[in-house]
């Protein structure tokens, strides 16, 4: 719902400029920069679930207010920024606790945990997607307020989660954070891997939150029901493809098809920059989500069984910097542009560079060899 719903408050409701839209986004992705880090420090030292319980809150906390900002007519592009940044601070602290929390629950086999977390994250996000389309109906105010009401039983959920040992004691020092990144340089596969997912956030981020929108507006002409419809088709595309990597007996070699789903997610995007209709673009949108349930479930997985018990947070942490910091230069530059070549210029620039990126970082490492 987060997705669909605060692009569409800076794109639809405040009608604002691509570059506008851009440096919004960044806006909503920059704390990642900055805390991502020292999350996976937090949720390593401290037990998770009572993080995850009291994030939750403050993210519902977050919503509710911006509901109750939009239904008193006091929104604003300042009031719209901060709390980007507050939501953003919030996450950065959320992901790697939820991420590490599976090593907790999962069992031996964290590939398919990794595979089944991926089902489970895309298909809730495939559902909320949908139930954001109800803005058209219900207005925006009132949708926001449903989403913060979802937001807080996730607290509710988090609270049934097993509780996790505290991992160490003192403070958290820059050493500290900075120790899940040393642990990362120093496997080549979580190494290679990390390199890889860099193009997720430089080319496919930038694409998703600014230019998806900006192509919904401007080239199909459509509202907050149409960016509902494409965003969901996409989520539905990951959740099947996740569902048939668990059903499926046959492990693939690792290493090979992370490379070939980074490289096949650049097609969606060239696809779209044609400016087909609008069911060959949710069509794209489909073979998109399946890309990106292959990248993110092998990637995830990679991480998980390469990182030692006593870092995963941090880790963990590291992995989803590479993508969503990536995605803090990737917004503002998806902004221009989308005002210098227009939406299908941008898509077409971005898949182009991702089919060039993904060979080059395969040739030049040895992840083609990971099983």
């Amino acid at each position: 719902m987060q997705a669909v719903l605060f692009s569409w408050l800076v794109v639809g409701e405040l009608g604002a400029s691509a570059e506008l839209v851009g440096m919004v986004q960044m806006a909503h992705v920059a704390p990642t920069l900055l805390l991502l880090l020292v999350g996976g420090a937090l949720a390593d030292r401290f037990e998770r679930r009572r993080l995850l319980v009291l994030l939750q809150l403050a993210a519902s906390g977050l919503s509710a207010g911006l509901a109750a900002c939009v239904l008193s007519g006091a929104l604003g592009v300042p009031l719209v920024v901060g709390y980007a940044l507050c939501m953003g601070t919030v996450t950065s602290f959320l992901i790697p606790a939820r991420d590490a929390m599976l090593s907790d629950v999962a069992g031996g086999d964290l590939m398919r945990a990794a595979t089944a977390l991926t089902l489970a994250q895309f298909g809730a996000q495939a559902l909320g997607t949908l139930a954001a389309g109800a803005a058209r109906f219900l207005e925006l105010g009132p949708t926001l307020a449903i989403q913060a009401l979802l937001l807080l039983g996730g607290a509710a959920a988090a609270r049934w989660l097993p509780a996790s040992r505290a991992g160490g004691s003192g403070w958290i020092t820059p050493a500290v954070v900075l120790e899940g990144l040393g642990e990362v340089v120093r496997s080549p596969a979580m190494r290679s891997t990390l390199l890889l997912m860099t193009g997720v956030g430089l080319f496919l981020a930038g694409a998703y939150f600014v230019t998806v929108p900006l192509l919904i507006r401007d080239h199909y002409r459509g509202d907050v029901a149409q960016l509902s419809l494409f965003m969901s088709t996409l989520q539905i595309g990951t959740v099947s493809g996740a569902a048939a990597l668990l059903l499926s007996r046959r492990r693939p070699r690792r290493g090979p098809a992370l490379v070939a789903s980074l490289a096949l997610s650049a097609l969606p995007l060239l696809l779209l920059a044609l400016g087909v209709s609008f069911r060959l673009a949710l069509a794209a949108a489909f073979g998109w989500g399946l890309c990106v349930s292959a990248f993110n479930s092998i990637g995830r997985g990679i991480m998980q069984e390469a990182a030692p018990a006593a870092q995963r947070a941090r880790v963990l942490s590291v992995f989803s910097l590479t993508v969503m910091g990536a995605g803090v230069l990737s917004a503002p530059v998806a902004g221009l542009l989308a005002a210098w070549l227009g939406p299908l210029g941008a898509l077409g620039f971005g898949g182009g560079a991702m089919l060039l990126f993904v060979p080059s970082v395969a040739l030049a490492t040895g992840i083609r060899r990971l099983r």
